[in-house]
């Protein structure tokens, strides 16, 4: 995903297109962001992640700060009213996405990591402290909608990981019973480990141009090697194998 995210900033710049990657959604349904009930409903929100989104999506696309969400209103000018206010982030952020949606002005690309974290129950708890599915929390559930049901001028790309035992359990739902507004199927398809030869591409790619990986780090043969046998060519594991060296070495 880091990768296809990378080429398609590339391309956005001559389309004039957004660009929103989040390189692993399940640290959102895990437990870590504060949630609090919405009167009336059974749901939850989670505004300081709904401003933390907000807030990814301008840092990735400094081109976008005056996209309009509302007639008078600019991306940049909810993202401030939410630094102001922090309760109000998860309206505001269902409303941009909303509103991205609807556009057809520019192109929307949406990449997300550990997508089938979006399909499992989370990790938050209710008053009778049983764990709530991502329909209760709304702002998840948006997420899942984004990959779900595309519209014509957004498309969602997600990878999923089995290397997580709590991610090994989601659901996800069956092609044949997805519809959109498109007429079109959502599609699945198995991305094999890396060989060799890719694991050093791909590391090649994570030290330059993109500098993930401090230039002082050497990424020579012994170097590859060594990673690709550490991770058997997975390539979240290669990412956070060369992140954990170029913090700690």
């Amino acid at each position: 995903m880091l990768q296809a995210a990378d080429i398609l900033h590339h391309e956005k710049e001559s389309k004039n297109g957004i660009v929103f990657y989040q390189g692993s959604v399940s640290k959102f349904t895990q437990g870590y962001y504060p949630y609090y009930p919405i009167n009336g409903t059974d749901q939850f929100e989670q505004p300081e992640l709904g401003t933390e989104l907000i807030g990814d999506l301008l840092s990735q696309n400094p081109n976008c700060k005056d996209f309009k969400v509302q007639e008078s209103v600019t991306l940049n000018d909810i993202y401030e009213q939410c630094k102001r206010n922090p309760l109000d982030g998860h309206r505001a952020f269902l409303t941009c996405l909303k509103a991205l949606k609807e556009q057809r002005q520019v192109p929307v690309y949406v990449l997300f990591d550990n997508v089938n974290s979006l399909f499992t129950m989370t990790q938050y708890r209710d008053p009778k402290n049983e764990l709530l599915p991502v329909k209760r929390m709304p702002l998840l559930q948006a997420l899942s909608d984004l990959v779900l049901k595309p519209t014509r001028s957004l498309t969602a790309i997600g990878a999923m990981t089995w290397s997580d035992p709590l991610l090994k359990r989601a659901v996800l739902p069956e092609p044949a019973n997805l519809t959109n507004t498109l007429n079109r199927q959502p599609c699945t398809m198995f991305v094999p480990d890396m060989s060799k030869q890719e694991a050093g591409a791909f590391l090649d790619t994570l030290h330059t141009p993109l500098s993930y990986i401090s230039p002082t780090v050497q990424v020579d043969r012994t170097f590859i090697e060594h990673k690709h046998f550490m991770t058997g060519g997975n390539s979240r594991l290669l990412f956070e194998s060369a992140m954990y060296d170029d913090l700690y070495n």
